[in-house]
């Protein structure tokens, strides 16, 4: 259960950019709830003609109290990019392995939420993507499942479609919000479906219940979006400032990160809702 905000734009850019003073700060704040760690992960631009490649750093430390999380969010780290404040799900350890964004080959991923019974999703893992299961966390297995599945279909919406669908019908329940990156697409999942989100388990984090940060009730789950310039930022519940638009449940963000063309479109359809340019 973690906080998480991304973006795409058409040249690098710094977090601290791309939100005002007051947004970054109610973001940053948001890790003395979710003090489990923080990580970061970004694709420079080709200013220079040199070829760029996905990067990423993570630490077990609150971000509220770490310089090097200031730092990296103040520095214009790539035209794309995410970060992730997490909040442990129950089970799982605090360690740098747990914490996000996770990597395999030129993926980078985030993840929002919590899978019950996450061990069922073993079942549909191919035996390459079990030689890379070596931290047993709810989190990885999605990731896991995601990139074999667009492998598999070749074409991201299909194969992002069949793996919610396969872990729904193992596991039941679990918020799958994430994003996904590499060198060329950014994909950004919002997927709730039938999840409660973890109201009760909020409220026993804080001694009272003003002391939650925005959002952090029966919307906890959404993703919110907002267009400034040539810039796209999707981000989860935390920040009150206005002008930002829910992302319907059950819909997929595709940004190609060379063309910048945006697409919205729904799990259940295969023709998109909407489409934008950050050009």
């Amino acid at each position: 259960m973690c906080r998480f905000l991304a973006y795409a734009s058409t040249t690098d850019q710094a977090i601290t950019g791309l939100l005002s003073p007051e947004e970054f700060a109610e973001f940053t704040a948001m890790s003395k709830l979710h003090g489990d760690g923080w990580g970061m992960a970004w694709l420079p631009g080709n200013q220079r003609g040199e070829e760029a490649h996905v990067g990423s750093t993570r630490s077990v430390n609150r971000a509220i109290d770490d310089m090097n999380y200031t730092t990296f969010a103040s520095t214009p780290m790539g035209r794309a990019g995410m970060a992730h404040i997490r909040w442990a799900t129950p089970g799982f350890a605090v360690n740098e392995e747990n914490s996000h964004p996770f990597r395999i080959d030129e993926w980078a991923f985030v993840h929002n939420g919590a899978i019950p019974n996450s061990d069922r999703i073993d079942e549909l893992l191919s035996p390459a993507s079990k030689a890379r299961l070596d931290y047993h966390h709810d989190s990885r297995r999605l990731f896991l499942l995601l990139v074999q599945r667009i492998e598999e279909h070749g074409d991201i919406a299909a194969g992002v479609r069949h793996a919610v669908d396969d872990i729904r019908a193992r596991c039941e329940t679990g918020s799958l919000n994430a994003v996904l990156m590499n060198d060329t697409v950014m994909i950004i999942l919002q997927a709730q479906g039938e999840t409660e989100p973890p109201v009760s388990s909020l409220l026993r984090a804080v001694n009272d219940p003003s002391e939650l940060p925005d959002g952090h009730d029966e919307n906890y789950y959404k993703l919110r979006f907002c267009q400034r310039g040539s810039s796209l930022i999707v981000t989860s519940t935390g920040i009150t400032t206005p002008g930002w638009t829910l992302l319907e449940d059950d819909s997929l963000f595709l940004i190609d990160l060379d063309t910048h063309d945006v697409t919205i479109t729904p799990l259940a359809s295969t023709t998109p809702s909407d489409t934008l340019s950050l050009a």
